[in-house]
């Protein structure tokens, strides 16, 4: 049965696998310890290595053939870069049981493997809406989930820092310990992945992407030089328009004629202050009532508002794995919508605030 995988640097620093089941020399094919076999096969710049027990050499290599074509096909080439940047899916797919395997000799299951390795996965959602120099809602909701994979129940402590802990909730279903600047879960997990916290705060800041006018068009800004993986902005356009101008430096744009939106797309540009020249031409022309939307999305994120101080199981040494992400949820901005060339009145675009139960505060913008 197989027993480990690991992923191991040219210089002998296991990237995934259990430091405490690895054994041998990177550079040996073969090494046996206890009844035990690793299996070595390198792999552009890094070996991945299969620890097993009562089956053969052969059954091992062909099963690493097979965990090869299966990780290429998802996380591309194995190195690793690859194997730092895609550690949840790595984990995934090795910890999955394989299907029947048929060979010469008839069928063969594959179960998943059991390891130690945790993973903390943080899941922020942000929602904003800004009616001109208002900011009448700015809110962030979070999940922290926990993923193992072995046999047995153990148990797991979480300590998780609110960086702002004034304005911070939260609840959990697990036993928790209130401390001076954040708390304690203690969480009993056997390989099922579960939320174990959740919390909410608001944001008595700018939100993280601001959208305003400015004469001819609209900036997009970010409190700081930020690179989202995805960040597309929807720029609504009267039906009446029979052309419409939308130029900019960085990014690309396209005008959708079927949802009448001009869909300007930054996803993977440094963003601090970018602006679109933008405008619409045509005869009776009328203001576009909708907001402008924001989406966005950033899978290695450092700004959530908690942070995994530290995790650790009670019964046995185990490796934690620790990701942060953000991404949009209801996002919009309410400015003057009427672009129409030539016209010189700027009406404000007719809608009242959405009422919710958070006060709105005035920043400024720009």
């Amino acid at each position: 049965m197989i027993e480990e995988i690991f992923i191991v640097r040219h210089d002998g620093k296991i990237l995934y696998g259990d430091t405490g089941k690895y054994f041998g020399s990177i550079g040996d094919v073969v090494s046996e310890d206890e009844g035990a076999q690793l299996l070595r096969v390198r792999m552009n710049d890094v070996v991945v290595g299969v620890l097993y027990k009562s089956m053969s050499g052969i059954s091992a290599l062909k099963y690493l053939e097979r965990l090869r074509i299966r990780l290429e096909r998802s996380i591309g080439m194995i190195c690793e870069k690859n194997v730092l940047g895609n550690y949840f899916q790595l984990f995934r797919i090795i910890s999955k049981p394989e299907k029947e395997v048929r060979d010469g000799r008839g069928k063969h299951f594959f179960a998943g493997i059991s390891n130690y390795n945790g993973y903390l996965d943080v899941f922020e959602r942000h929602n904003a809406i800004v009616d001109r120099d208002r900011i009448v809602m700015n809110k962030a909701e979070g999940s922290v989930y926990l993923k193992t994979v072995f046999g047995e129940e153990r148990m797991i402590k979480i300590a998780i820092d609110k960086l702002d802990a004034q304005t911070i909730e939260y609840k959990s279903n697990e036993v928790i310990h209130n401390e001076v600047n954040g708390i304690k879960i203690e969480i009993k997990s056997s390989g099922i992945e579960s939320e174990v916290f959740r919390y909410y705060a608001v944001r008595n800041m700018r939100p993280l992407v601001i959208v305003y006018e400015e004469e001819g068009g609209y900036v997009v800004k970010c409190s700081k030089p930020t690179k989202f993986d995805e960040l597309v902005v929807f720029l609504p356009v009267p039906r009446e328009a029979l052309k419409v101008v939308h130029r900019h430096k960085a990014g690309s744009s396209v005008y959708d004629e079927v949802n009448n939106v001009v869909r300007w797309d930054l996803s993977g540009v440094v963003v601090m202050s970018e602006k679109i020249e933008y405008y619409a031409e045509g005869f009776g022309v009328r203001e576009d009532m909708r907001s402008i939307r924001v989406h966005f999305m950033a899978k290695d994120w450092n700004d959530c508002m908690v942070k995994i101080e530290s995790a650790e199981c009670v019964e046995h040494p185990m490796n934690f794995w620790i990701r942060y992400a953000v991404v949009s949820g209801k996002y919009e901005m309410r400015v003057d919508m009427n672009k129409t060339k030539g016209k010189t009145d700027k009406a404000c675009v007719g809608i009242e605030p959405t009422p919710t139960d958070y006060e709105s505060v005035v920043l400024p913008l720009n």
